[in-house]
């Protein structure tokens, strides 16, 4: 018996790429191919030492609720102001917002605390750099520490446990 091989024809891409905007559904215009701004737009500044700009997905949830667990426990200095990123509406395509994060992606943070702002983006960097500064929510023994950096590419799985904001040590509820 013999079995025939499909022949598929090698991809070539094109010389020039062109973005298709029409594409890509009722998402399109939340996530391009293509990086910089599309159009001048500064980001509001508040008046805390910490500037949050985001959106209520899961990702902005958890910036917001590690921000409010350091306020509970009684940090001054995590006090933020929160500003809406309508990713709907291409929000994290203006100027502003695009010099904080390059990749147009919520959450991002601006750090005002010191004499240098310090832009942070990407949910799991935003929640070490809230940890190490404000010296919460990390074990201080080094390897335990030090598998915490390992879990900032897999934040998005990283739970908070009913016992608090349990988000950075998984293996706490093992025996």
């Amino acid at each position: 018996m013999s079995e025939e091989i499909a022949v598929h024809p090698v991809y070539k891409p094109p010389k020039v790429w062109r973005w298709d905007k029409e594409n890509g559904g009722a998402f399109a215009n939340i996530n391009r191919p293509i990086s910089g701004a599309t159009h001048d737009k500064e980001l509001p500044v508040g008046r805390h030492p910490l500037q949050l700009y985001s959106l209520a997905t899961p990702n902005g949830v958890k910036v917001t609720i590690m921000i409010e667990e350091l306020l509970e426990q009684g940090h001054a200095g995590a006090e933020y102001d929160a500003w809406l990123i309508k990713i709907g509406e291409g929000d994290q395509f203006g100027s502003g917002f695009v010099s904080v994060n390059p990749n147009s992606k919520i959450p991002a943070l601006v750090d005002r605390s010191g004499p240098t702002p310090i832009r942070i983006f990407e949910s799991g960097a935003i929640l070490m750099h809230l940890a190490e500064k404000f010296e919460a929510f990390l074990p201080h023994d080094a390897a335990s520490r030090n598998a915490c950096h390992g879990c900032s590419g897999k934040s998005a799985a990283l739970r908070i446990s009913a016992a608090g904001l349990d988000i950075f040590t998984p293996t706490r509820r093992q025996k």
